[in-house]
């Protein structure tokens, strides 16, 4: 990984970061483009360095295994509330703390790697990009999951200017099966609040 791609996710994820800590409407095509984007590149990335070992596989699956279970649990720790009758969505302190524990997790990974098979832990090192578009991709679907228990709108795409936000038809429906499958109840926060 070169100090233009550490730079580059660096500033990536803190600006995902400041944005959720200040609180912002849930918008739910933004939130999945995003680590979709993510991890297509980082699946190009691996590419880039095939042949893999069975190490540089296992190791590659391990750091995006590690991103997605810490990435379902952040997901359980976003704020959800209405603000003008829609969904808003805020990253509390428990947050930051996994995002915090996953960083970690993925420092103490290194030399683990290097342990393993210097090869190897070039290859997972490729593989950074779709470990973190997957994690996200695990955090906004556990988020999207909340969002559709509840009884506000939520936002497609942000309207520009004077034009309204726009649901999606295929979102809604989807939330109603959801929902229905639930026997209707509404659960306004979702099953964890904290």
């Amino acid at each position: 990984m070169s100090p233009l791609d550490i730079v580059l996710i660096v500033g990536g994820v803190g600006y995902i970061l400041a944005r959720r800590m200040m609180g912002e409407l849930l918008q739910a095509k933004a939130m999945l483009v995003a680590p979709v984007a993510l991890s297509v590149v980082g699946v190009f990335r691996v590419r880039d360095a095939l042949p893999l070992s069975a190490a540089a596989i296992a190791l590659i699956a391990a750091g995006c295994l590690l991103n997605v279970v810490v990435g379902l649990l952040r997901g359980t720790t976003v704020h959800l509330g209405e603000r003008d009758g829609v969904l808003w969505m805020r990253y509390r302190v428990s947050t930051l703390l996994l995002w915090l524990v996953n960083g970690v997790l993925k420092v103490a990974m290194v030399p683990v790697e290097h342990a393993v098979s210097p090869t190897s832990a070039h290859a997972a090192n490729q593989a950074v990009l779709l470990s973190i578009g997957l994690g996200v991709l695990a955090e906004t679907l556990v988020v999207l999951g909340r969002a559709m228990r509840t009884g506000s709108t939520v936002v497609w795409e942000k309207g520009q200017g004077d034009t309204p936000h726009r649901t999606s038809p295929a979102f809604d429906q989807v939330r109603g099966w959801v929902r229905d499958a639930e026997g209707g109840g509404q659960r306004p926060w979702g099953p964890r609040d904290w």
